[in-house]
């Protein structure tokens, strides 16, 4: 699946299956793995915010973007601990 079909499968997932409170946190304490994953996923994209959830017991990590003008959201919970 290539990258904008799954950052746009994961829009979709956070808007109907939002549940949690959801934090706002700084890129530079997310873990190297974290950190890793979000940058092959955002290349060529400008990343505006990073948070964290937890939805089903599992930390979950946000990072939304802009690319070609559009607002884009990777989400995760693959991503760290």
């Amino acid at each position: 699946m290539n990258r904008y079909a799954f950052l746009a499968a994961a829009s979709l997932l956070l808007t109907l299956g939002a549940s949690g409170q959801e934090k706002t946190i700084d890129g530079a304490n997310l873990s190297p793995a974290v950190q890793k994953t979000v940058q092959e996923q955002s290349k060529g994209a400008t990343i505006k915010s990073y948070s964290s959830e937890r939805e089903h017991g599992k930390k979950v990590y946000e990072a939304e973007m802009m690319a070609d003008a559009t607002r884009r959201i990777f989400k995760s919970p693959r991503m760290g601990s």
